[in-house]
């Protein structure tokens, strides 16, 4: 779905999502094997990547994550986290949020009647939508 989207019109993807699997699951070596894209995970250090990112409100760190952040190569990783910090002494979700801090290159394509620069942005589960921060700077 996504190689239909991008050849209409070919734009720097960041994949991420709750993939209810580990780092040696199936689904999640397909996009680490792809070599279009790198995990956001490859630039923390290796301590923090083998930490859980589901935490089911019972907090603590020993596991592995099950969140990813996949993005372009031609994307620059700036950083990557995961946050494990409460709001009003409560977690705000059952998962650490995944954070990303990335300069995507910008192609502008000028055409009429459409604003010269955009970001689509896909969730496709709505549930997901408190567990990521995507910063994003131009």
């Amino acid at each position: 779905y996504m190689d239909t989207l991008n050849r209409e019109e070919p734009l720097p993807l960041v994949l991420m999502g709750d993939f209810n699997a580990y780092p040696n699951s199936e689904e999640v070596r397909f996009w680490q094997e792809d070599p279009r894209f790198t995990s956001v995970f490859s630039t923390m250090d290796r301590h923090e990547t083998l930490r859980k990112t589901f935490h089911d409100f019972e907090a603590g760190y020993q596991g592995e994550p099950i969140d990813y952040i996949f993005v372009f190569k031609t994307t620059q990783i700036k950083s990557g986290s995961i946050i494990y910090s409460k709001v009003d002494n409560m977690y705000p979700s059952d998962h650490y949020p995944v954070c990303a801090r990335i300069n995507i290159p910008v192609y502008i394509k000028r055409r009429k009647g459409i604003f010269p620069s955009f970001f689509y942005i896909y969730f496709k589960d709505s549930s997901l939508r408190g567990n990521f921060v995507l910063t994003i700077s131009i």
